[in-house]
């Protein structure tokens, strides 16, 4: 049968109002209201699933100030369930907020950190359901290393607060090496990656050690692995990509 997003029967995707505006020395800022996607470094865990039929958006305000290579973002949105033959209606029992930063020095260098709050007054973990109180800190450091054909990724994040009472301890951490061969036909590049995330150790440590991954796409690094999430995985991956025509 169809999944969750797969039919939804005419909706609002993207509606909203935003004003912005830049001066000298490079500043620039802004500040929108309305229902839109989200997208924020490399999707690990906000994404607007672009790849699936409905793309997940969201409901609420965001803000953003910027100079030069650097850029803050803020926002307070609640997610919009896709209703298959009713109109979507945002999720009123989850509220998602955060800033994050990212700064591009250079074409080979980028910096992000994050800090991302997440509650959910019905969530499920197991067989048990409650109130989920989530916070999550991460940073990402990727790039080209110079005078090489290497390339790098690397990110991390923690998660603490409670679920139902017990105090939340969380983690993950992605890391991929890439190499683009010496080939001016088709742009080849071979990869190797490990992703970890950490998952609970039983009803006796009295915390739940679940990683949460949010609104984050899995598909992209984990390939079908993603019906289970980023959640308590383990994972290699070797990729080779090739551009047969512009």
């Amino acid at each position: 049968g169809p999944r969750y997003g797969d039919i939804d029967q005419g909706d609002l995707l993207n509606g909203f109002v935003e004003v912005g505006q830049t001066w000298g020395r490079g500043w620039t800022a802004g500040a929108g209201f309305g229902r839109r996607q989200m997208a924020f470094g490399v999707e690990r865990l906000i994404s607007s699933y672009d790849w699936l039929n409905s793309p997940q958006t969201f409901d609420g305000g965001y803000g953003w100030l910027g100079r030069l290579h650097n850029r803050v973002d803020l926002f307070y949105v609640r997610p919009v369930n896709v209703l298959a033959y009713e109109t979507n209606e945002n999720d009123e029992d989850i509220d998602l907020w955060g800033i994050h930063w990212s700064n591009r020095t250079s074409t080979c260098v980028t910096l992000e950190a994050y800090f991302i709050g997440f509650q959910e007054s019905n969530a499920q973990y197991g067989f048990v359901t409650g109130a989920e109180d989530r916070y999550t800190f991460g940073a990402r450091f990727g790039g080209v290393i110079p005078d090489t054909r290497l390339d790098y990724d690397l990110e991390g994040a923690y998660q603490f607060g409670d679920f139902d009472g017990d105090p939340i301890r969380a983690w993950f951490l992605s890391f991929e090496l890439g190499w683009k061969p010496p080939s001016r036909r088709f742009d080849p590049r071979i990869a190797i990656g490990f992703d970890y995330a950490s998952g609970d150790g039983g009803e006796d440590d009295e915390k739940l050690g679940t990683f949460n991954p949010l609104y984050g796409d899995g598909h992209q690094y984990l390939g079908f692995a993603d019906v289970i999430g980023r959640p308590n995985v383990v994972g290699v991956h070797g990729t080779f990509t090739m551009s047969p025509a512009k």
